[in-house]
């Protein structure tokens, strides 16, 4: 099963749990020279990219992904249910400058993205697009049948 999503991985401007702030521009480099990976909280891979680019607000991305099996399953039943909504970035510091406890990560060489069940950003998340309410209604309850077979 395929499911797309949208959502952002990074936001500008606003500090993190670890005290870290994501400065507008920080992606483009990286962005130019390649296209992250879609994991499952940093480890698995889950997915394609479809868009990744900055905004005014942060990086925005667009994912189609797959689910397959029993895993699949309770993945996709976790994000139906919002318990995984979550979206986190894998990335090495290239450039960054420390300020009042704060670090102003300037320049990222962006590596991958992840469904996760606690970003680092709390206004990092994503929504499954391209269904109504009523067909991931109909959805859920088909899994949690498959589930009880």
């Amino acid at each position: 099963m395929q499911i797309v999503i949208e959502g952002y991985a990074s936001v500008f401007g606003v500090a993190d749990r670890f005290g870290d702030i994501v400065c507008k521009g920080a992606f483009l480099k990286s962005l130019d020279r390649q296209k992250p990976t879609i994991l499952f909280q940093h480890k698995e891979e889950q997915g394609s990219l479809v868009e990744c680019f900055e905004d005014d607000y942060g990086l925005k991305v667009k994912a189609s992904l797959g689910f397959a099996g029993l895993i699949g399953t309770i993945r996709l039943l976790n994000m139906l249910d919002d318990d995984l909504k979550g979206l986190s970035i894998g990335f090495r510091t290239e450039e960054c400058e420390i300020k009042v406890g704060k670090r102003y990560l300037k320049v990222l060489d962006l590596r991958e993205i992840s469904l996760v069940h606690f970003p680092a950003h709390e206004l990092c998340s994503f929504k499954i697009v391209g269904l109504s309410q009523e067909s991931l209604s109909i959805l859920k309850t088909q899994l949690l049948e498959s589930l009880e077979s």
